[in-house]
């Protein structure tokens, strides 16, 4: 995990952690929304590659223990560059990343 969000039912941000001082969070928080608009609408994990950084984005709806939606969880992956060159290497097929621009 390189960057974790949690937002609450509002769609405030309450908690944000990247592993990477370097990382634009507030970049990531923008481009994450559409993800975290899926999830606070309840609908089932949501996958989203966005930015000038490649991440692999999940965001999860959290419920409280009666079933009410209080937030959600966004989780980053961080897609690197040498990751992509690695797995071409070793699966000796090129590669294609497609990403939704908003």
């Amino acid at each position: 995990m390189d960057i974790a969000l949690f937002t609450s039912d509002s769609g405030k941000p309450l908690v944000k952690v990247k592993g990477d001082p370097q990382m634009a969070l507030s970049q990531f928080e923008v481009n994450s929304s559409a993800a975290i608009r899926h999830a606070l609408q309840g609908e089932k994990p949501w996958t989203s590659l966005r930015g000038d950084d490649l991440f692999d984005v999940i965001s999860i709806p959290v419920s409280s223990t009666k079933g009410a939606l209080i937030g959600v969880l966004t989780f980053g992956l961080q897609i690197r560059s040498a990751d992509v060159r690695e797995f071409r290497a070793t699966s000796q097929s090129e590669i294609v990343l497609l990403a939704d621009v908003a």
